[in-house]
């Protein structure tokens, strides 16, 4: 699972796709918060809750920015649910 990610981030630099690139990069960095946390390299469990922590953490901005009418950070946060989600392969990673 982080493989991809890495791969993916790969992916992203190459395409100059700067959205994706910025998610992934956010991704990885909470990954290597939480394994110095741990003080050991994280499995697939253990990635995918801290994928399913930043989507949490995203839905939970968009209830705040609907609160102050911001529809742009709206629409940003919604583009990284959907890029976290749709290239993490979040709910299928077993079948990796």
């Amino acid at each position: 699972m982080r493989e991809k990610i890495l791969n993916d981030l790969v992916s992203a630099m190459k395409n100059k796709d700067k959205e994706t690139l910025a998610v992934l990069r956010m991704v990885k960095g909470a990954i290597q918060l939480e394994e110095i946390n741990k003080k050991q390299e994280l499995n697939d469990e253990d990635v995918v809750a801290v994928l399913s922590k930043q989507i949490k953490t995203r839905k939970e901005s968009i209830v705040e920015f609907e609160k102050a009418g911001r529809e742009d950070l709206i629409a940003q946060t919604k583009s990284e649910i959907e890029i976290l989600s749709n290239n993490k392969n979040l709910f299928n990673w077993k079948n990796d």
